[in-house]
């Protein structure tokens, strides 16, 4: 996984690189595109291997299907109890483009299982769609387990992971860009660290070097709590709880307003 973010950071380095020196030492670019995009990479490979492409093309339409449920959220009948079952042209367009994800996902799934059975191979790989199958196709693992990881679960675990791995991740890494072209001297630290932790020739970063990057690190945990990707959590207690001097019922909802409390010198 840590090879995969490497290879893919540095694909796109090496393209903004080209850009600069195409642009005589000065360019303009959409950090958060790059983001986005450098994010879908890395989930693509983690999630499915060798079938990268695929998975990108399931990224794309999953994409395409977030900006169809906001258009929808935009309309003002969308409260309208039924409304998202009415055959309109855009939840036509949801329709068809979640069975399109739906389909996608079922044959990258039905290949790797076909792949598996026809090389006679005992592991369907070590990526994250390899390990689900894997765990169902066990032999200690019972009928009743089998079942409730079916073709469905699957897929829907393959689109969850997806969501909500991209957001974040792209959110948390541009506004890191953001904070190191700001605050230069940091970004100098930084980058001695990683020629000190990496080498200065063209060793990519390892999973052993990680803990290695203190200053990184640190940089990474203050963007966090300054522009953290979720600004608040809601929770519900599951059981009477005493916190402090409040006593928490059960079933009570609390609101955890991260970016405010992030922001606050007295927490």
């Amino acid at each position: 996984m840590v090879a995969a973010m490497a290879k893919s950071a540095s694909s796109m380095a090496d393209e903004w690189e080209t850009k600069v020196m195409d642009g005589g030492g000065c360019v303009e670019l959409e950090v958060g595109d790059y983001m986005t995009r450098l994010a879908a990479n890395i989930i693509a490979h983690t999630a499915f291997g060798s079938n990268y492409e695929r998975g990108r093309k399931v990224f794309d339409q999953q994409l395409a299907l977030i900006n169809l449920h906001g258009q929808r959220a935009m309309q003002p009948l969308v409260a309208i109890p039924g409304y998202s079952l009415l055959p309109t042209p855009l939840n036509i367009q949801i329709f068809e483009t979640q069975t399109a994800i739906s389909n996608s996902l079922r044959e990258i799934i039905q290949s790797r299982k076909d792949m598996v059975n026809k090389t006679k191979k005992s592991s369907y790989g070590d990526d994250l769609l390899g390990l689900m199958l894997t765990t169902t196709s066990e032999k200690n693992t019972s009928r009743v387990e089998k079942a409730q990881f079916d073709m469905q679960a699957l897929i829907d675990n393959c689109r969850t992971f997806f969501f909500a791995g991209h957001g974040a991740s792209s959110t948390f890494l541009t506004w890191t860009m953001m904070l190191l072209a700001s605050h230069m001297n940091w970004q100098e630290l930084a980058r001695e660290e990683i020629k000190q932790v990496c080498g200065r020739g063209d060793c990519l970063l390892e999973a052993n070097m990680l803990n290695k990057l203190k200053i990184v690190n640190m940089i990474l945990n203050e963007t966090l709590r300054l522009f953290p990707p979720f600004v608040a959590l809601t929770r519900q207690a599951m059981k009477d709880v005493k916190l402090c001097v409040w006593d928490i019922p059960k079933g009570l909802s609390l609101h955890i307003p991260i970016l405010a409390i992030h922001h606050d010198p007295n927490i």
